[in-house]
C-alpha cells in the first residue's frame, strides 16, 4: 500500500509516492489552470504508478485558501476559485483526500525534514508565483480560522501594495510585463528592502525561533540572496534581536515532504 502526495502551486503541478518513510517517482508537471484536468493527471499518474502498489490515501496541497477541500480562493489559479478540488478527486480516485495550503505543507516540511528541523516555533515565507506562509510549532501547523497570509500583508499604505505585488512572480510580471527569470540581478537588489519589510513584520508577529525562506525565487544566482535579506534585515531592525534567516533546504519538494509528514502523523 502506498499513499499517493500531491503539491499544486501556480505554476508547477509535483505528485509522489511514498511507503511512510520516503518519496517515490516524484513528477513535475505545469499546473493545469483547470483542476478537472488535474484530477485526470493525477488519475493517469495512479494508472501508470499501480505496481508500486494500491493507492490507500491522498495528501497534498493546493495554492490558495482552502477549506473543508474546498479552494476558496487563489489568486494565480481562478478557475479554481470555489471548487472542491478534495471531494472530486476522492470520488475520481475511490480513496480518501486530505487537502491543505501549499505553504502550510512547504513549511512543514521544512519544520520536520529541512532547515527548522533542529527547532521548536518556525515560520515559513515561500516567495515564488505567490508569496505564501505559515507557523509551525512542534512539528504541526499552527492553528488558525482564515490561514495565514503575509503575502498579503501591506507595505506601502499610500498604494496598498502589498508584499506578494512587490517581490512574487506573478506580481513582478503584472508590474513590469517581464518575466520573473528575465530580469536582471539588480532588479533584485532593489527589492531586496521590500522583502526584508515584509519579514520584518512577519517576524514581529509570529516571534519563530527560525524563519526558513523558500519557493523558486528565493535563489542565490538568479534573484533573492539570503544574505543581502540578512544584511537588509538587520539594517532595519536597528538593533532588535531577530530570528535566525534561513534558506530551505528541500526546494521544490518542501510541499511533498509536508504531505509526508502529515500522512506519517
Amino acid at each position: 500500500m502506498s499513499i499517493l502526495l500531491f503539491d499544486i502551486g501556480g505554476t508547477k503541478m509535483r505528485l509522489a509516492l511514498c511507503d511512510g518513510t520516503s518519496l517515490s517517482l516524484v513528477q513535475t508537471y505545469a499546473t493545469p489552470k483547470d483542476p478537472e484536468e488535474a484530477i485526470k493527471m493525477v488519475l493517469s499518474y495512479i494508472s501508470i504508478s499501480e505496481k508500486e502498489g494500491e493507492i490507500e490515501r491522498i495528501v497534498g496541497g493546493v495554492a490558495g485558501t482552502i477549506s473543508d477541500g474546498i479552494v476558496q480562493h487563489s489568486p494565480n489559479l481562478p478557475e479554481w476559485n470555489g471548487v472542491s478540488f478534495g471531494t472530486l478527486l476522492a470520488q475520481a480516485s475511490g480513496v480518501s483526500v486530505s487537502m491543505y495550503n501549499d505553504a502550510d505543507l512547504a513549511g512543514l516540511g521544512e519544520a520536520v525534514y529541512g532547515a527548522g528541523k533542529e527547532a521548536v516555533l518556525v515560520g515559513y515565507l515561500g516567495i515564488g508565483t505567490g508569496v505564501g506562509g505559515t507557523l509551525i510549532h512542534n512539528k504541526r501547523i499552527v492553528p488558525f480560522v482564515h490561514g495565514l497570509e503575509p503575502g498579503k500583508q501591506i507595505i506601502d499604505h499610500h498604494t496598498g501594495k502589498t508584499l506578494e505585488d512587490a517581490v512574487s512572480g506573478a506580481g513582478i510580471q503584472k508590474e513590469t510585463g517581464e518575466l520573473s527569470e528575465s530580469l536582471p540581478r539588480s532588479f533584485y537588489e532593489e527589492r531586496t528592502v521590500l522583502l526584508a519589510t515584509g519579514i520584518y513584520n512577519t517576524v514581529r508577529h509570529w516571534s519563530p525561533d527560525v524563519l526558513v525562506l523558500g519557493g523558486s525565487l528565493m535563489n542565490e544566482e538568479t534573484a533573492f540572496r539570503l544574505l543581502d535579506v540578512q544584511t537588509e534585515l538587520a539594517r532595519i531592525a536597528d538593533g532588535v534581536e531577530m530570528p535566525t534567516l534561513a534558506k530551505g533546504i528541500l526546494e521544490d519538494q518542501s510541499g511533498l515532504y509536508g504531505a509526508l509528514a502529515i500522512a506519517t502523523q
